[in-house]
């Protein structure tokens, strides 16, 4: 049971693996992500917006009880109301900055960056692997080639698998975890 389980997460994380961008779209996707931050964040710091003044406004939704925010665009003054938030634009672009940074570090490992003629396989493989050594299970390559035949319809050996574990780029990483 243990290893059906391993194997349909193997299966979903290879779907996800092949399915992304190309590593230069993400990449250039996420620099203009940054970029953009950048730039309001620059452009409202030379604004002429006020500094040192906001607004209050009520936050609701998800279920969850009302909560009150006094947002400003910079420099919003700590001497709030008790139970009220306070934040800036400026300080939330700062944030994202940050959230950006942490998604870079945290992105996967590409399972797939050979093997262009069956990427299906390379990815279900590594991703089977990793999770197998992951949950002690002791799986050799014959083993790992026949839940792959099953799993994505294709015809590997165990010396296919040992080709692809071999020429794998770098260790696989447990996939972030939902929030």
């Amino acid at each position: 049971m243990v290893l059906f389980a391993a194997a349909q997460n193997a299966m979903a994380q290879a779907h996800v693996e092949i399915s992304r961008q190309s590593q230069e779209e993400e990449v250039a996707a996420l620099d203009a992500v940054g970029r953009a931050i950048g730039t309001l964040r620059d452009a409202i710091e030379r604004s002429p917006l006020p500094r040192g003044r906001a607004t209050l406004t009520e936050l609701s939704g998800g279920g969850l009880p009302p909560a009150s925010l006094l947002i400003g665009w910079r420099e919003v003054p700590d001497d709030s109301m008790p139970g009220t938030y306070a934040t800036s634009v400026v300080d939330i672009l700062a944030l994202a900055d940050e959230l950006l940074k942490q998604h870079r570090a945290g992105q996967a490992v590409r399972a797939v960056t050979r093997h262009r003629g069956r990427p299906n396989e390379v990815a279900f493989v590594r991703w089977l692997s990793y999770i197998a050594r992951h949950k002690n299970l002791r799986l050799k390559h014959g083993t790992l080639a026949a839940w792959c035949n099953v799993a994505t319809e294709s015809v590997l050996d165990a010396k296919d698998v040992e080709v692809i574990l071999r020429n794998t780029p770098k260790p696989l990483k447990a996939p972030p975890a939902p929030r």
